[in-house]
């Protein structure tokens, strides 16, 4: 008798958080979460999501607001201006949003989520989540892999690849690590190494 597998296919998700503090507890001003296959890039049959968050909502949910000024100030103003002039969601309502976007997805694949430091953007989602959710991220506490590292290591440099779009927009901050990602993994285990398994499994 055929035994079917029950094995989930594996999911990449990049995430980005776009913040007003480095704390935990850090408001939030954007949020992006864009699935991708390591083999490949934007999974383009899957919608990403992407929300501006009102911040004046996290100050009264006693987020915290400040540390991140300077560095505002320092970037690129069409990044500011997006934020400031975008239309807003209320940080319960994204929590809410974006807990039952990953938790849709987890049911279908085997979700691995991605940042450009998972112990900046990990620890925030865990947070929001048990805030305003209640409940803990919907994705396995040991998938998680950190962007930054994985890159570094396969001698990833970040001047190789130019960006597109606007810095620190979560979306396109999002697209940009994947694209590097990507490369990395190709480094790895080269395409051709793939192709030739695909064309083997045909």
């Amino acid at each position: 008798m055929e035994v079917k597998s029950t094995e989930k296919l594996r999911l990449e998700i990049m995430v980005d958080i776009e913040t007003a503090s480095l704390k935990e507890n850090a408001a939030w001003l954007e949020v992006s979460a864009v699935p991708f296959r390591l083999d490949g890039e934007k999974v383009s049959d899957l919608q990403s999501y992407t929300a501006i968050v009102d911040m004046m909502s996290c100050y009264m949910a006693g987020m915290d607001v400040n540390g991140c000024q300077e560095f505002w100030q320092a970037q690129d103003p069409k990044a500011v201006v997006r934020l400031v002039n975008g239309e807003k969601k209320p940080i319960a309502r994204v929590a809410d949003e974006l807990y039952h976007y990953l938790a849709a997805l987890q049911e279908q694949y085997e979700v691995e989520i991605w940042a450009q430091g998972i112990d900046f953007e990990c620890p925030k989602l865990k947070w929001v989540f048990r805030k305003f959710v209640e409940k803990d991220p919907p994705y396995s506490y040991w998938n998680k892999s950190d962007a930054r590292t994985f890159c570094n290591k396969m001698g990833i440099k970040k001047e190789d690849f130019e960006f597109e779009g606007v810095k620190h927009s979560s979306l396109d901050d999002c697209c940009h690590q994947i694209k590097k990602v990507n490369a990395a993994y190709d480094i790895l285990y080269p395409k051709r190494f793939i192709d030739d398994a695909k064309k083997e499994n045909k």
